[in-house]
């Protein structure tokens, strides 16, 4: 069986053809990218959390790392923002402000410290997705 899968040479590329390839690009590997993780304005905030969020979180980081409403100055919309939802909050970091879960570096090696307890709008974004591709087209990740 294994001689004849071999040997079919209508599975070969005819001279001068090339063999088909999967025309969609692979997946960034979240690993190395961190992209979504980090933003070049400090909002003081970084994701919205739910309560199942907040449930999901240690008591650590449910005292220590989220935010219950915020005010901050916003560059970008050249105005004071608020919000009274709760959200983890960010950290200053060399590539913007990252969120307080983020370590490593953009487009290196990088975790999340609660990935398992993460939160759904982490949760819920898609690698590859145009989302996903935008905050790697703004961090300079190809």
């Amino acid at each position: 069986m294994w001689k004849n899968l071999k040997s079919n040479k209508s599975l070969q590329p005819k001279r001068g053809q090339t063999a088909k390839t999967n025309s969609r690009p692979a997946k960034p590997d979240c690993r190395n990218c961190g992209a979504c993780c980090v933003g070049p304005e400090d909002f003081g905030i970084h994701a919205d959390l739910l309560d199942e969020d907040i449930d999901r979180l240690t008591l650590h980081y449910r005292r220590t790392h989220v935010v219950h409403s915020h005010q901050w100055y916003s560059r970008r919309f050249d105005r004071t923002m608020y919000t009274d939802r709760p959200a983890l909050a960010s950290k200053p970091h060399a590539d913007g402000f990252a969120c307080v879960a983020f370590t490593g570096r953009v487009g290196g090696p990088c975790r999340c410290k609660i990935y398992e307890r993460r939160p759904d709008i982490c949760r819920n974004f898609e690698p590859g997705s145009p989302e996903c591709l935008g905050a790697r087209k703004d961090a300079k990740i190809s």
